[in-house]
């Protein structure tokens, strides 16, 4: 699962970029959650029922806290990809599962299983093959890291 998480999340950016060339990321962020808000809340009422939309007086708090962290990260992600490459944009998304590894670790206070860290060890693998552009000796030599070159 955190193989397909990552692909997924990854996967968004080497489609978003040629878009923003004709749309601007405001419209792009509204399109790409106003369409998945719906199918989301449809999914939600299904499996949960109509009693999960009730918002127990908090409706403003909600909305608030669901506009700034659709248009916190989802705007503010697709103003960054306009500025970088969409290889470099996609190592933040797939380094997430493998940070949450870490996290639940340390707030479990137990170490990770071998199979979560092989699959730490093989997502922190990938990222450098991406970032090194498959040449995993760059950042030895220091031909990596040095960041996205002034437009």
């Amino acid at each position: 699962m955190l193989t397909a998480t990552a692909m997924a999340w990854g996967g968004m950016f080497p489609v978003m970029k040629p878009l923003l060339g004709d749309i601007d990321p405001i419209t792009l962020t509204l399109v790409r959650f106003g369409f998945a808000v719906p199918v989301l809340i449809a999914l939600l009422v299904i499996k949960e029922g109509l009693g999960t939309l009730s918002t127990s007086g908090k409706a403003l708090q909600l909305w608030w806290l669901g506009t700034l962290g659709f248009a916190g990260f989802g705007l503010l992600l697709v103003l960054g990809l306009k500025s970088t490459r969409p290889e470099h944009a996609a190592v933040i998304p797939a380094l997430m599962p493998l940070i949450a590894i870490v996290v639940a670790s340390i707030r479990g206070r137990s170490w990770p299983s071998s199979r979560a860290l092989t699959a730490v060890m093989a997502g922190i693998a990938g990222v450098c093959l991406v970032v090194t552009r498959g040449d995993p000796g760059m950042l030895l030599g220091g031909g990596a890291g040095h960041g996205e070159p002034t437009p």
